[in-house]
């Protein structure tokens, strides 16, 4: 096998491209370096869950998964230099790492050719061209692009890229906290009827709070919760989630289902919150919409509230049910 050193390597290439004459030795040289193949390769340069995708027209989660958007970023190599166009497809049915079929969505958000002007790498000793694609997935671990060369040379590779956890949320979320309203915390006589429930009476301000909260603790001992469909009260032996988990205080915070996964009790996301620490998603909330966390905080008000409330702080998401 001939040989042929950077300084050599530079030489015929200049020579090609200025068309320069050289001996029948120079020749064969150069004509070695024009066999040599575009190698391609691919890694994922970053990766975020968005604020929106084309892919769903309410929110980035659906049955419980989020979309990713991935920014891949392409390579392609050769010892010559060369030209012509890219193209990249998505190749349908490919395998995850566990070797389930991929059955999920990869949808390029633009365009999916480039033009090839590559330049040259002293450090890499070779021409080299780069080209970043952003995609859109849902409900798959990977999926496979083949990117393929046409022009002055034509390569063709299958590119596998995995998505791994954890992923950022790209916009910070607001912040608040929710409690069970303790009935001692409020003044006033108990005189007041709660709807749905018979023979009680309570504090007027405390049945206000549990309206807003969701749930309280009586005077009584009882828990109680406010049914906002039916605009009712009633009893119950706990506290219930809108995924018909019992609060914990570490572990429940409300969010919206369209932007942070939780589907019935089956599919309940663990995030960071910075400030915060890691959080299941298991409740909801009427004024709890978008990018909006609110963190279950305990029974009764708190002698000070939360530094991180009223404040936004960034959110990475975990995967589902790894509490």
């Amino acid at each position: 096998m001939l040989c042929i050193n950077v300084a050599e390597k530079e030489k015929l290439i200049y020579a090609e491209e200025n068309s320069c004459t050289y001996n029948a030795e120079e020749k064969s040289n150069l004509e070695i370096l024009s066999n040599v193949p575009i190698t391609i390769s691919s890694s994922i340069k970053s990766k975020i869950i968005p604020s929106s995708t084309q892919l769903l027209t309410n929110g980035v989660v659906k049955d419980g998964q989020p979309t990713y958007e991935v920014n891949v970023q392409y390579r392609f190599k050769a010892a010559a230099s060369f030209g012509g166009a890219g193209t990249f497809e998505v190749v349908s049915g490919s395998t995850v790492s566990d070797g389930t079929a991929a059955q999920g969505t990869v949808s390029p958000v633009a365009g999916t050719t480039c033009g090839l002007s590559p330049s040259y790498s002293n450090s890499e000793g070779c021409y080299v061209y780069t080209y970043t694609m952003t995609y859109h997935v849902r409900n798959t671990k990977s999926f496979q692009i083949k990117c393929t060369t046409k022009g002055t040379y034509n390569a063709s590779n299958v590119c596998t890229v995995n998505i791994t956890l954890p992923t950022s949320y790209k916009d910070n979320f607001l912040l608040t906290y929710y409690i069970i309203a303790d009935e001692q915390d409020y003044s006033g006589s108990r005189n007041t009827s709660a709807a749905g429930i018979s023979g009680r009476k309570y504090k007027s301000d405390f049945l206000k709070a549990v309206k807003m909260q969701g749930s309280g603790y009586t005077e009584d001992g009882d828990y109680i919760q406010y049914n906002v469909s039916s605009q009712t009260y009633y009893i119950t032996s706990a506290p219930k989630t809108a995924s018909g988990t019992v609060p914990k205080v570490g572990q429940t915070i409300a969010v919206d289902n369209t932007i942070i996964p939780r589907k019935g009790s089956s599919q309940l996301a663990k995030v960071y919150i910075t400030s915060v620490g890691f959080r299941q998603a298991e409740d909801a909330g009427g004024a709890i919409i978008g990018n909006h966390i609110d963190v279950f905080y305990g029974t009764g008000m708190p002698s000070t509230e939360p530094s991180w409330n009223m404040t936004y702080k960034s959110v990475q998401y975990y995967g589902n049910n790894l509490y």
